[in-house]
């Protein structure tokens, strides 16, 4: 079984600093993946994100412990530990925290374990499958019925975390490690919400199918440049894992020797690694008979077969056994995964959500009460362009200019260049009723329809997104909906 790693992180069109870190090592455990999300501003985002990661890594390359699951937890807990301590003693890093997800890789298990909306996916059979469970208020609203999983991606709360590494003195939700037994040509994807978060699933997944047959890092540079594609609005960074039953060229290398032509007639092939051929042997001018023999076996011989046969039978039967039941813990784990990420809770109790906030790219802590959602619109971030000003940012989104400074009241520290009571680091927040995706065949007018039940609205989307009238549409491509 061949294991195999690449990774690639991109800071994305938008974010000046990359607040992602990304780590890989052959351990005693096996092949160590790590990859953290950093929150807190550019400062405190940066270090806790690498802080992190070589901190499990550090932890899982120095252990003596053989339990595997154990020494997950135990690191995600000391990274916890070393982050915390590390923001109350530096004040301009105070609150900073870090999404993680870790796996670890070895002949027979992928161990793994996350925290915040980080994620690992599981690519197998053309399927692509969400191993974990994103810690996000959105999530918790999707626990409770209250939104469906289609509605995620445009929640206007869909950054806010419920749980982080580092933002408090003990992590607010239990370290679960989950273990799942490895097939070869199965391929495991990590990734920080830069990719999933503006690219869906069932494109993730038809991305990979049609580079399957490609090396692990032409597969990793394909899902960043798509996130890129799609407006590369936060930092990138995924991490592949591929495991095949393909042989290293030295073990070809030496099979092929042993496999090499012997003294006689015979050409020995090895079934794994040369195609299947027809040998024939010309026959020869001399056309002498030759010898043949009778072999007689004796007593003790004729015993000796049998066992042979039996032990070889044995060990076919075992390893058969084995597969079976390791194909069906799989399966097991994978519908158990699935009941859990569709799984209802009820609870009655306030929950304190961790804010990836994009405006004060601050970490803030606030108290959410259980009551439905009353807003249908959701917040667009709008990065200003040179030539911007106040009125005519308002004019494309159909708002006013006092709506734009009231959804950005919080953002008044340091001043926006065009705007001096605004955030200079931040985009400006825009309330839009939805962003779309792009289906193949649809048109300017088929969608106005949809939002507004007007195709003469399409004016609006036409503006907002600075078309023209005529433009062929894209497929997979997203447009911004502007509130009527």
């Amino acid at each position: 079984m061949n294991i195999h790693e690449s990774h690639l992180s991109d800071t994305g069109k938008i974010r000046k600093v990359n607040e992602d870190f990304v780590l890989k090592a052959d351990t005693a455990l096996g092949l160590v993946c790590v990859l953290c999300d950093g929150i807190g501003g550019h400062a405190g985002g940066s270090v806790a994100s690498e802080l992190c990661a070589k901190t499990v890594l550090d932890y899982l390359q120095k252990t003596e412990e053989k339990n595997t699951e154990k020494v997950i937890a135990d690191a995600i807990h000391k990274a916890n530990e070393v982050i915390y301590t590390r923001a109350s003693t530096e004040l301009h890093l105070k609150g900073m925290g870090t999404t993680c997800v870790v796996a670890v890789t070895d002949e027979q298990f992928i161990y793994f374990s996350h925290i915040g909306d980080s994620r690992l996916y599981l690519y197998k059979d053309n399927q692509l499958t969400q191993l974990t469970k994103d810690h996000s208020y959105v999530q918790q609203l999707i626990d409770e019925g209250k939104i469906q999983p289609s509605d995620a991606e445009t929640h206007p709360h869909k950054n806010q975390l419920t749980a982080a590494v580092g933002t408090q003195i003990t992590l607010p939700v239990p370290v679960q490690v989950q273990k799942l037994p490895i097939r070869t040509n199965t391929l495991f994807l990590l990734c920080t919400d830069g990719l999933h978060g503006i690219v869906s699933d069932k494109i993730i997944q038809s991305t990979i199918a049609e580079n399957i047959q490609q090396p692990a890092h032409v597969i990793a540079k394909k899902l960043v440049d798509l996130a890129n594609d799609f407006g590369g609005t936060d930092n990138i960074t995924v991490q592949i894992i591929g495991v095949s039953n393909i042989q290293s060229i030295q073990e070809k290398n030496e099979i092929q020797t042993e496999a090499h032509y012997n003294s006689t007639k015979t050409i020995t092939k090895n079934p794994l690694i040369d195609p299947p051929i027809e040998t024939t042997f010309a026959s020869t001018q001399n056309t002498e008979q030759k010898p043949k023999y009778n072999v007689q076996l004796s007593g003790n011989q004729k015993l000796g077969l049998v066992v042979v046969i039996l032990i070889s039978t044995i060990i076919t039967l075992f390893v058969a056994f084995y597969k079976n039941r390791e194909k069906s813990e799989e399966e097991n784990f994978l519908t158990q995964l699935k009941d859990t990420l569709n799984t209802k809770q009820d609870t009655s109790t306030k929950k304190t959500t961790v804010t990836k906030d994009t405006v004060t790219q601050k970490t803030t802590v606030k108290q959410e009460k259980e009551t439905p959602e009353k807003t249908t619109f959701i917040d667009y971030e709008y990065y200003v362009q040179k030539g911007d000003v106040l009125s005519k940012i308002a004019s494309k989104f159909n708002v006013s200019t006092e709506d734009i400074k009231a959804w950005n009241k919080d953002a008044r520290k340091k001043g926006h260049p065009k705007f001096p009571d605004l955030n200079a680091e931040a985009p400006l927040i825009i309330k839009v009723k939805a962003k779309h995706t792009i289906e193949q065949g649809e048109t300017i007018t088929s969608i106005a329809e949809k939002y507004y039940g007007n195709a003469n609205q399409k004016r609006l989307i036409i503006k907002a997104n600075g078309m023209k009238e005529e433009t062929t549409l894209k497929k997979g491509k997203v447009l911004i909906i502007p509130k009527e």
